[in-house]
């Protein structure tokens, strides 16, 4: 991690919020493979299960939207942290989000 900066509460609050970020990131799972998934879905789409097939696979396109997001923000927070962008409002937000674990 970065310095060992204590007397700072902005810097310990970004300490705080970096152990978590780092955390978040560690457990957030690869997207799914949507190409793959179409390939070994599409004889199924076939048999009485078809609609569930069809439910699955746009849920799993949903969760790589949300996936992404997830990962976007927390990446664009880091680099407001370090001084690479601007913090904005939703930055903001997140990281008072994070100081409060929600």
């Amino acid at each position: 991690s970065g310095g060992d900066n204590s007397d700072g509460s902005k810097n310990s609050t970004g300490d705080a919020a970096r152990e978590t970020m780092t955390n978040l990131q560690e457990r957030l799972p690869e997207q799914f493979e949507m190409i793959t998934l179409t390939l070994k879905a599409k004889p199924l789409l076939e048999g009485p299960s078809g609609p569930y097939i069809v439910v699955a696979l746009q849920e799993c396109g949903r969760m790589n939207v949300l996936l992404k997001e997830i990962e976007k923000s927390l990446s664009d927070l880091d680099k407001g942290l370090k001084g690479q962008l601007n913090m904005s409002q939703e930055m903001e937000d997140l990281l008072t989000a994070l100081k409060i674990n929600q």
